[in-house]
Order: structure tokens, then sequence, then C-alpha cells
């Protein structure tokens, strides 16, 4: 047994590797610390230097978009986001959507450049791009 000996909680991972499931729920909020080592099947390595990490809660959603301006050829929707902190993680961007049929199918419009965007530009019939 390579953990005796250690205080460590054992993560348990897939057999491909590439997903872990934690002992515990993770808390939005907490703050996490990982590292790693290699291990052969004779014995482990070091640790690597610790890392922090914050396990972020998912943002609240903006306000209703409303318009602000509207032309033959485009329309300028804006919003307001008076949400939490999303757990300490900072918001990064806007998804915006769109839908031709009253709602029952929405499209991607784009996004904003970052979080301070609280506004979005859609050309009518134009090819919009990512």
């Amino acid at each position: 047994d390579q953990t005796a000996n250690t205080t460590d909680e054992k993560i348990v991972t897939s057999p491909a590797f590439r997903s872990v499931s934690p002992a515990t729920m993770l808390t939005a909020g907490s703050m996490y610390r990982f590292r790693v080592r290699a291990c052969s099947i004779n014995e482990c390595g070091a640790y690597t230097p610790d890392i922090d990490l914050l396990c972020g809660a998912l943002p609240e959603a903006p306000s209703a978009p409303y318009a602000l301006a509207t032309s033959v050829m485009e329309i300028t929707v804006g919003w307001s986001y008076v949400g939490k902190d999303s757990g300490g993680v900072p918001l990064t961007k806007y998804n915006v959507k769109v839908s031709a049929d009253g709602g029952t199918t929405y499209t991607n419009a784009g996004s904003t450049a970052d979080a301070s965007v609280h506004s979005f530009v859609y050309s009518c019939g134009a090819q919009q791009t990512f």
C-alpha cells in the first residue's frame, strides 16, 4: 500500500484517469489544495508544489435583456448584472442566444469580449462571427 503512513485523502479516478470523484462533495467558495506525485511499482516520488484552487458557484442570471437601440439592420440588447460573486470566481463574459421562432429554439448569437460589457449588437441578416 503506497498510501500508508499518510493523512492524504484518496481520490478515486476512472480507468482512463480523465475524471476524478472526490470522497466528499465540493463546497462552492471553498479553497482546495492539490499536489501530485508519480508512482512506480516500487515506490512513489516526491510531491509537486501545492496549488490552491477556489471552487466557485455558477453565476446568477443577469437581468432580462432590453432593447438599447434598433434599426432596420441591427438590434442592440443590454442587461445588468447584480448577482453574487459566484464563490469568488470572477465572471469572464456573457453568452448571447437568439430565437427566431418565439423561443422554441435558440442559437448562439455570440459572446461579449469580457464581463465588463453589458450590451451586444446583433446584425439582422448578417453572418455572426464568434
